[in-house]
């Protein structure tokens, strides 16, 4: 059987999982508890995966059920998948019940059939609810378990909201009402990717810093559709990097989710044409208020990095009192960025962005169903000329005028590493991906230009009222590089950039 699945998942601590059932939308229309075990199959080299596919055979009491899943929609927030389910005699895949579904002319050949195995399982408790509001159904599922793989494994606690039928409005209004009372995230990966990450020897429960992965829009696609995978990919950016800030405390973890932050508020102002109104204000005002968090904590993070491990074999007193200030500070500001992470105005904040994104009157608009061909070679042009304007005579600018002009090449970055996807040639996105790269320097250079000027800030408000604290601090700062030799990196970089400019 064919069937569109639109689900939005939310995630819990199993500590929460029980208060669930108890909330007035759910209570006294539970299900009774079953028992899942689902094996999903793949090749070693995981063929169904890179194409997009997940299969997986699923035992519940004496039922086995086969289900194919097919991303429908791009890489929105919802997960937005094509679903063949059909009834099968045991755990192993049956290839007959495939015969109907895009998978069997990939599987057409014997020899790869006989390399399908399993990679992973996943087990779970399910408990479910079927909630009606006005014309729209609702089913409400707790997963309680694991996914295993390898002798690996890490807990699955997650509350997802199927829309059986109505309006996908009707989704964020209930996860509203139960965040309200529940802390809730927005689930950003599957069981399937939760299985292939142990299978391949990777799990989220190591806290490391995360890169943002790859993102694959595609020409033609609808303006809605690409700001739609631009959000998602910052979204899982960030929170693939949220248990190590709140848990490890990893100052590489920090930095990811600043620039996850970062990378999300460019695409917000990179497609202002097409979605700006009072909510795309309001939302893009509220990541203003959680990034100067996050920026607080990161700026002592530098500042302490550029400083010398040691001071001294023999600290001097002024040496003893620059340490102390300066722990002190970036203790408490790492503490309000723990604090913000893990707040409920972040979980609401999320979540509204979602709700935006996907069921915002904005995609009601012609140039939301426009291709996004033109859209973004119009905008990436112009934070092309806005670079060069900025950065003529880079030389010579100012503290100011260097400050604009790195917020121009961010910006410009972003916009490109967004959009080099859409390139018509291979050549074409390679010119693109050297003028990322030119980028990339020239806004590192600037960024330690910057982070200079920030330091002397920073050194004024660790409360140094001495002369020689101050001075010492100055003098250990000049060790690990001076503006001078960064301006120099900037000009070099710069001169990169423009030898790109066909690449736009």
């Amino acid at each position: 059987m064919h069937a569109r699945e639109i689900e939005l998942k939310l995630e819990l601590a199993s500590s929460d999982a029980r208060r669930l059932g108890r909330l007035p939308a759910l209570k006294g229309r539970s299900a009774p508890p079953v028992g899942l075990r689902a094996v999903y199959y793949d090749t070693p080299r995981g063929i169904l995966r890179r194409a997009g596919y997940s299969l997986r055979v699923r035992r519940s009491g004496d039922l086995w059920l086969q289900t194919l899943k097919h991303r429908a929609n791009g890489d929105g927030i919802l997960f937005d998948r094509n679903e063949w389910e059909k009834k099968v005699a045991g755990m192993k895949p049956d290839f007959r019940a495939l015969g109907s579904t895009p998978l069997a002319r990939l599987l057409s050949g014997r020899s790869l059939r006989k390399l399908l195995a399993p990679r992973f399982e996943v087990q779970v408790e399910r408990r479910s609810w079927t909630v009606r509001r006005g014309a729209s159904e609702i089913e409400v599922v707790l997963d309680e378990g694991e996914a295993v793989a390898g002798g690996r494994s890490e807990r699955v606690c997650e509350v997802e909201l199927e829309l059986k039928q109505g309006d996908k409005s009707a989704l964020f209004d209930l996860a509203r009402e139960f965040a309200d009372a529940i802390p809730l995230r927005i689930g950003v990966r599957s069981k399937a990717e939760r299985g292939y990450a142990l299978a391949n020897g990777r799990s989220a429960r190591a806290g490391r810093a995360t890169k943002a992965e790859p993102l694959g829009l595609e020409p033609g696609m609808p303006v809605a559709e690409a700001f739609a995978s631009v959000v998602t990919n910052c979204l899982r950016h960030f929170r693939m990097n949220e248990r190590a800030v709140e848990r490890e405390r990893d100052p590489d973890a920090l930095h990811q989710a600043r620039v996850a932050m970062r990378r999300l508020r460019s695409a917000m102002s990179l497609f202002r044409p097409a979605v700006a109104g009072a909510e795309h204000e309001r939302i893009g005002a509220e990541f203003r208020w959680f990034t100067g968090h996050l920026g607080t904590a990161r700026n002592l993070d530098v500042f302490t990095a550029r400083l010398p491990s040691r001071f001294g074999v023999f600290q001097s007193a002024a040496e003893i009192r620059l340490r102390a200030a300066l722990a002190d500070r970036r203790m408490r500001a790492w503490h309000k960025a723990v604090e913000v992470v893990g707040s409920a105005r972040l979980r609401r904040l999320l979540l509204d962005l979602v709700a935006w994104v996907e069921t915002g009157d904005w995609r009601l608009r012609a140039q939301a169903a426009a291709p996004i061909d033109a859209f973004a070679g119009s905008q990436v042009s112009k934070r092309w000329t806005k670079v060069r304007k900025h950065g003529a005579g880079l030389g010579d600018l100012d503290e100011e005028r260097l400050h604009d002009l790195r917020i121009h090449v961010k910006k410009l970055r972003y916009a490109e590493e967004f959009f080099v996807g859409l390139a018509p040639s291979a050549e074409d996105r390679e010119r693109r991906r050297s003028a990322i790269a030119a980028l990339s320097e020239l806004q590192d250079s600037l960024g330690a230009i910057n982070d200079i000027a920030t330091a002397r800030g920073l050194i004024e408000s660790l409360g140094l009222t001495r002369r020689s604290e101050r001075g010492l601090a100055t003098r250990l700062l000049r060790r690990s590089g001076s503006a001078e030799e960064y301006l120099e990196k900037a000009c070099t970089a710069f001169a990169r950039l423009e030898a790109t400019a066909e690449a736009v």
